[in-house]
This record gives structure tokens, C-alpha cells and sequence, in this order.
């Protein structure tokens, strides 16, 4: 998720952001109602799927849960809900010319978050989590620039290295996970971040044709797959394949090829965008509608 933030980022300052770190304002709050609508849409989808399809479910939820969406998102969907608050944040940020001072800060800021007392939502942690990465992703694009090889595999070596000696290696729950070291969780989420970073910038061969599909629709992978990965689980065990792996393996394929094809098969239609870009949508059909009635 850190890398994930990151290039999420880049993208950001590339679309939004012009090479004076003016903000291109208007078709910013397009895309940020975007967001918000599918946001929306899909936790709703979401939610009607837990409860009536409930013993497909990893976690449960009722209908009720969709009044606090405003302030306490829908698993998985805090992912929207976080990259909408950092949209409008670093539009203040990237006005900063210190801007790797302004990185330090924030990742020292990250490294401290586990450490602030019980917060009101999970929410407020991962915004100051990953608004680093997020920020650090408009920092590259704007230097154009990559880490060289012996940064990038410095941060690997100490990412594993930390990975290695923090991990509770006793247990096999969530609490065990490195993800909830303070301090630790940042560098070894930062030291991946470059070094994976630095990998798809330098190796050509990563930078093939399924990446780029897959790229183009991360979106629709992302907010559909939760509903086929708890389908094909039930599936996989019902046609006797019990090994994790495998299952692992064939649902990742299946969850990810689909979405794609659904995506694709909307856009033929000509329907993809009232989905997944409807403010997109709707001002492309205003500025038709605009043009026609100026023609008479």
C-alpha cells in the first residue's frame, strides 16, 4: 500500500499539478467527485453483498454501517476515502519548496503514528501513515528523478533485515505483523517503496503490456475484486482445491482478469464511465449538449 500511495502520488502531481505547482483546480474536482461517487456507490454495493451474501464474508455488516461512511469507511474502500483527503491536502503541500524537508517531517510523523493514543477511527492513522508515500510520489515526478541502485538496494536490505528481527515469528495474527511497530513499519515500508520504485523505473522488462492493463484499470480491480476473491474461495474449496497457495494463485488471476474484462466490456458498451467516471460523464454530456444548442 505504501508503493501503492506512492505511484498514486506521482500520478496525482502529473494530472493535476502544472510545472509552476499550480493546481489545475477545474478538472480536480472533477475527478475528486469521482471518487467520492464511487465511493459511495460501492460501499452500498458492498454492504447489500455482506449481508445477503453473509457466509461468503470475511467481515459482517449491516446497512446500518453505511451512515458512518462519511467519517469511518467501509473495508476496503478507506483506500478511496483516504486518496480524496490527500488530494485536497497536497494541494497545499506542493507549495512548499522545502519539499524534502516537508518529506522528512512527514515521514517522521509516519514513523510516530502507532504511537498517538486510541484514535475515534482507523481513518486518521492511515491518512498520517501514508501521506508520506503519497507526497513523496508528487516529489519524484516533480524532480524527475529516481533513487540510484546503491539507495535502492540499501532500502531492501534494511527493510528485510527490520522485517526480519521485528516480526513475531509466535503467532500468526495480524499482531504479529511489523505493520504495527512504530518506527519500524515506516522504514520498512519506505525502504520497499524505493527499491521497487527504482526496479520499474530501471528494468525494462517489467514494463509490459499486462502491468499497463492492469495499470489502466486498477481502479475496477480494486473496487470489485473483494466481491469475486469471497465468492472464489467458496468455490475453490467446493471443487476440492484445498492447497492455499493455489487458491491464492487462481483467485489473484481470476479477481484481477475479470474486473478487467468487465471494464473493458462496459467501455464497448459505452457505458464504462456512468460506473467509474460518472462527474466525468456528466460534464462531457453538459459541454455536448452545450455545443449542440449552440449550433442552432
Amino acid at each position: 500500500m505504501p508503493l501503492f500511495f506512492l505511484i498514486s502520488g506521482f500520478m496525482f502531481s502529473l494530472a493535476y499539478i502544472d510545472e509552476n505547482s499550480k493546481a489545475k483546480t477545474s478538472k480536480l474536482k472533477t475527478q475528486l467527485l469521482d471518487i467520492a461517487a464511487v465511493y459511495v456507490v460501492f460501499s452500498i454495493l458492498l454492504v447489500a453483498f455482506k449481508v445477503l451474501c453473509s457466509r461468503f464474508a470475511n467481515n459482517q455488516a449491516s446497512f446500518s454501517d453505511l451512515i458512518g461512511i462519511g467519517w469511518r469507511p467501509i473495508a476496503p474502500y478507506w483506500y478511496l476515502y483516504v486518496l480524496a483527503l490527500f488530494y485536497v491536502s497536497n494541494i497545499v503541500l506542493v507549495k512548499f519548496r522545502a519539499t524534502a524537508l516537508l518529506a522528512v517531517a512527514l515521514l517522521l510523523l509516519s514513523a510516530s503514528a502507532a504511537l498517538l493514543p486510541s484514535l475515534p477511527t482507523p481513518t486518521i492513522y492511515q491518512f498520517i501513515f501514508f501521506l508520506p508515500f503519497f507526497y513523496l510520489g508528487t516529489v519524484l515526478r516533480r524532480s524527475g528523478r529516481t533513487p540510484n541502485w546503491g539507495v535502492a538496494i540499501s532500502g531492501v536490505v534494511v527493510a528485510c533485515a527490520l522485517s526480519f528481527l521485528f516480526w513475531d515469528h509466535s503467532t500468526e495474527s495480524y499482531s504479529g505483523m511489523i505493520s504495527n511497530k512504530p518506527f519500524v513499519n515506516t522504514t520498512v515500508a519506505l525502504g520497499l517503496s524505493i527499491f521497487f520504485w527504482k526496479a520499474f523505473s530501471a528494468i525494462k522488462c517489467l514494463d509490459n503490456k499486462l502491468l499497463t492493463v492492469c495499470g489502466r484499470y486498477c481502479l475496477e480491480i480494486y473496487v470489485t475484486h473483494c466481491f469475486l476473491t469471497a465468492g472464489f474461495r467458496n468455490v475453490f474449496v467446493a471443487l476440492g482445491v484445498t492447497n492455499f497457495w493455489l487458491s491464492l494463485l487462481l483467485n489473484t488471476a481470476l479477481s484481477t482478469a475479470l474486473p478487467i474484462l468487465f471494464a473493458m466490456g462496459l467501455e464497448r458498451m459505452g457505458v464504462h464511465d456512468i460506473l467509474f467516471r460518472p462527474a466525468h460523464w456528466v460534464k462531457r454530456l453538459r459541454e455536448s449538449r452545450a455545443q449542440a444548442s449552440g449550433g442552432f
